[in-house]
This record gives structure tokens, sequence and C-alpha cells, in this order.
């Protein structure tokens, strides 16, 4: 037993540097076998489930987030109101028009006047 325990010292000290950290994967590769690839790959889509996962839960936070505030949006807007869609805007350049928020466009107007008009008397009276 003691010529064995000699032969493996003497073995792993000729083994330097990296060598030895390559004989021990290929040692874990043999023993493994198989496994460790689906291991590699059941790592793998643990990574990217989880990461989109994470991502799609907070879009839909997002969304159900804003959802009150679009459909205020919409009820101020009223029928006028609509998104069309990539490629009937292809095709139909002129609906762009149709689609621009007419009630919150006039009332942004509107605001910018008051800014404006305000922001001239507070300096004359200044």
């Amino acid at each position: 037993m003691g010529e064995v325990l000699s032969y493996f010292q003497n073995f792993l000290s000729k083994l330097k540097g990296g060598s030895i950290h390559i004989l021990a994967c290929l040692l874990v590769v043999l023993l493994a076998g198989p496994e460790i690839v689906l291991a590699m790959e059941l790592s793998a889509l643990v990574e990217v489930m989880g990461a989109s996962t994470f991502l799609l839960m907070h879009w839909y936070a997002f969304l159900a987030y804003i959802e009150p505030a679009v459909k205020k949006f919409k009820e101020f807007e009223g029928m006028q109101f609509f998104v069309p869609r990539l490629d009937d805007i292809t095709s139909y350049p002129a609906l762009v028009i149709h689609a621009v928020p007419g009630r919150s466009i006039a009332l942004l107007f509107l605001l910018s006047l008051y800014l404006i008009i305000g922001a001239g008397v507070y300096s004359v009276v200044i």
C-alpha cells in the first residue's frame, strides 16, 4: 500500500501548474459522463427562463400600473382616438393625421400659451 501512495505522490509532484487541474477536469468528466452535459444544459435553461420570467413579470406589472391612466385618456379623447397598425400606416400615410389625439393637443396648446403668457407677466412684474 505504501508503494502505491509513494507512486501517486511522485506522479502528482511531476504534474505542476495547470496540468493538475486539467487532469482533475478530465477525471470529473469521465466519472460524470453524459450527466455533466445535461447539467450544463439545464443550468442554461434555468438562466434563460429566470431572466425572461423576471422581465415578463415587470412588463405586466407596468401595464397593470398604467392601465387606469390609459382608460381615462381614452375616455377623455372619446371615439376619435385610435392607434393604427404599422402596415396600415405604410399603406396609407395620411392615416397618421387621424390618429392624432385632438383634445389632448388642443389642451397642451392652451397650457403652453398659459405658461408662456404667465412667464411673460411674471418677468414684467419682477
